[in-house]
């Protein structure tokens, strides 16, 4: 009878250590699977933000634009470019002041604006650029013109400005009087209802050095009101205006600034690379059914080439200022917020598991 005794208590001693093993194997196995599912919440809690939270908006800036229309509704477009060459010597046109007199030069190897001299004072130059492939209603995000200076001009003073011609598809410039009938009354013409309300201020502006390219201020503004007009479509010709027939500038020899024409390009460097250039980014129409290339950027970021030649415009006050877009962030969650919800859930694991191993 003792012996049967000793042999229950042994069965039971055993299968009490049997249990005691398990339990903390369950335990063991409980933590180590704890602490595998910490680290993989807590390793997806900081990579998965950094998929899905905003791209650092300096550079979404440069791809996408989030546009708003009246009912409040966006669409996310890219910027488009375009450069516009003047490639013909019918497209650039130069008018001046002799000191008694308006006089035209159709054919000269440049264009000035500017006090250049007592018999060439009041100068501008009108600028005619051909086939701009932009739809009406597109939203014009930057613009400016390039100059490459064919001579040398580094007296101060020099006060220009840059208007529109207001014509759905601008012809080219085939008279004086053609000419002061649609830059208005600051050369002659009898009103000013065929240039922009737009106008760009371009004054005191650096001395030019032969060869060095030099570019205005954003004149996107003018670009919008021309692109804006009913009967503008694309592939249509838009013409410019560089000058200072108001006479703003100093009255000092040379207080212009002298670029290169279509002809001058030709005739000197036996190429057209350094006639006058219109640099424009938009975001097209939505009735644009064949698009280019998208570009990977607004406006180049400023920097200095070794010859001085800026690649950014200039700064100036435009007559008009619109806000026309918005730029996209993205998610706006910050990663602090996705590591309180990473803790909580851990927790809420630890629990489950923790009140799971009890039954044994």
């Amino acid at each position: 009878m003792i012996r049967c005794v000793q042999n229950i208590n042994r069965i039971i001693e055993r299968s009490l250590i049997r249990v005691k093993t398990f339990i903390a194997y369950k335990i063991r196995l409980n933590a180590t699977i704890e602490l595998n599912l910490t680290i993989v919440i807590i390793a997806g809690l900081f990579l998965f933000p950094s998929s899905v939270r905003a791209i650092d908006p300096g550079i979404v800036n440069l791809t996408s634009t989030r546009t708003f229309d009246i009912n409040h509704n966006f669409t996310s477009q890219a910027n488009y470019s375009i450069d516009l060459t003047v490639n013909a010597n019918e497209d650039c046109y130069n008018v001046y002041n002799d000191g008694s007199k308006w006089g035209w030069d159709a054919g000269s190897p440049d264009v000035t604006a500017g006090y250049y001299s007592p018999h060439y004072q009041e100068s501008g130059s009108g600028l005619r650029f051909t086939n701009v492939d932009i739809s009406q209603g597109a939203i014009i995000m930057s613009a400016y013109l390039t100059f490459t200076a064919r001579l040398d001009t580094e007296s101060s003073g020099t006060r220009t400005r840059i208007i529109g011609d207001k014509e759905p598809d601008a012809a080219a410039f085939g008279t004086l009087a053609d000419y002061q009938s649609r830059r208005g009354t600051d050369v002659g013409g009898a009103d000013n209802t065929k240039r922009t309300t737009s106008e760009v201020s371009w004054d005191n502006i650096e001395p030019w050095l032969p060869g060095n390219q030099y570019n205005s201020p954003d004149i996107s503004s003018v670009i919008q009101e021309i692109v804006d007009q009913p009967g503008w479509t694309s592939g249509n010709h838009l013409a410019l205006f560089w000058d200072d027939h108001e006479g703003r500038s100093d009255t000092v020899w040379y207080a212009a600034r002298d670029g290169y024409s279509y002809r001058g390009s030709v005739k000197d460097v036996d190429s057209s690379i350094d006639s006058p250039v219109l640099h424009i980014v938009y975001l097209p129409s939505s009735n644009t059914t064949t698009l280019p290339a998208a570009t990977t950027s607004v406006l180049p970021v400023s920097t200095t080439k070794t010859t001085g030649i800026s690649t950014t415009p200039s700064s100036a006050t435009t007559s008009q200022t619109t806000t026309i877009s918005e730029q996209e962030s993205g998610l706006t969650f910050p990663w602090w917020a996705w590591l309180i919800v990473g803790v909580v859930i851990c927790l809420l694991i630890l629990i489950w598991w923790r009140r799971d191993s009890t039954k044994y």
